[in-house]
This record gives C-alpha cells, structure tokens and sequence, in this order.
C-alpha cells in the first residue's frame, strides 16, 4: 500500500475506534496518513498534493439501505446493486486494514492485538457470498440484461 511508501494516504469519512484508555469512538471522521504515522484525524481534512484517498463506503451502503427500506424500484439492477455494495465494503476494509498492518508491523499478527482479529475477519469477507467472480457476473448479466441463470457461469 502507498503509505509504506510515503506516499500520503487519506482514509475518508470512517470509524476511528482510538487504541486509548477512554475507548472513544470517532465516527465520519478522515485519517491522513504519511509513511507509518498518523499525521492528522479530523473532519474534511486537507491533504497534500497527491495523496491517495481512500474513501469510506459507509454512504454508499446507506444509500442501498435506505433504497431498499423505501422500495425503491430498481427492478432487474437490485442483485447488482446489493453484491455490488458488499464487495465495495470489503474491497475498502480490505485497503485500510492493509494500510493498518502495514504501519503496525509485526504487531498485528498477534492475537493479543485487535488488529489480528479484524484482519482475518476482513479477509473473511472474500470468501462470504457473492465473491469477487460472482460479483463480477452479476454485475455483468444485470448491466446487459443478460438472465442471472443464463449458462455457462464462467469461461
């Protein structure tokens, strides 16, 4: 990932949970990292020129939500539209807990540390239905207008 590099990396718009003793949760709020230090955690922050940003999903999968308590008719795009929002989420925990490791180090490996848990957890994610493929077909099929059980599946 780019901040092992140096390169700047911007996490937009997500949960900060501080490893301190007062357990405060930070919600909607940016984390500006430069190399293997946090340089900055607040709202909208500027960031220098080009940092790679990185940005929350949670307002994506709010909306898809939100969609789908109020009916929203999306007809044939509803499937693309729900794999679609799980593999944005877990592509983007996959980003920042790649990020979290890498300026942890070998610290994150541990099962003492948190990070351990939430890095296996996320990797989970992969595996979990739709993956990456079958998001992909999904996806394709329902952008074409092509039927879901339409074969061959791959290849």
């Amino acid at each position: 990932m780019d901040a092992q590099n140096g390169r700047p990396v911007v996490l937009r718009g997500g949960t900060v949970l501080p490893m301190d003793d007062r357990r405060s949760v930070l919600d909607g709020v940016d984390v500006l990292v430069v190399g293997e230090r946090i340089e900055a955690v607040g709202r909208d922050l500027p960031v220098p020129d080009g940092t790679l940003e990185v940005d929350a999903v949670g307002p994506h999968l709010e909306r898809i939500a939100q969609d789908w308590s109020d009916g929203v008719d999306h007809g044939p795009q509803w499937p693309s539209k729900i794999v679609g929002a799980k593999y944005h989420a877990v592509e983007s925990a996959k980003r920042v807990v790649d990020i979290a490791m890498d300026m942890s180090g070998g610290a994150g490996l541990y099962k003492t540390n948190e990070l351990e848990r939430l890095y296996r957890d996320v990797r989970a994610g992969g595996f979990h239905p739709a993956n990456s493929a079958l998001v992909h077909e999904i996806v394709g099929k329902t952008t074409l207008g092509i039927d879901l059980g339409e074969q061959p599946r791959w290849g």
